[in-house]
């Protein structure tokens, strides 16, 4: 970044144009009730019903949850903004 640096007017700063992860999504143990790939498979598997309730268990539990992945905890929306990530449009608000 600081061989850039020159090469941009006065007052602008170089920014990678990765989002940076939040402390919260670095490596290390794992926080207590969140969930984990391992702890969703334990479940599924200990489930002694039929593997039709366990199929209809996997595809509507995700759908309860806003966030079923913890996906606020890796990305705040300003570092996702100054990424220049694109998260689509709402129903309404596209340029037609």
């Amino acid at each position: 970044g600081a061989r850039l640096q020159p090469a941009l007017s006065p007052g602008v700063w170089f920014r990678p144009l990765r989002p940076r992860l939040l402390p919260s999504a670095t490596p290390g143990r794992p926080r207590p009730g969140g969930r984990t790939l391992a702890s969703a498979a334990t479940s599924a598997v200990s489930a002694p019903d039929g593997s039709t309730d366990v199929s209809d268990r996997i595809l509507s539990e995700p759908l309860k949850h806003s966030d079923f992945f913890n996906v606020k905890e890796l990305f705040s929306v300003r570092s996702l903004f100054d990424a220049r990530v694109h998260l689509g449009h709402k129903a309404g608000c596209r340029h037609r």
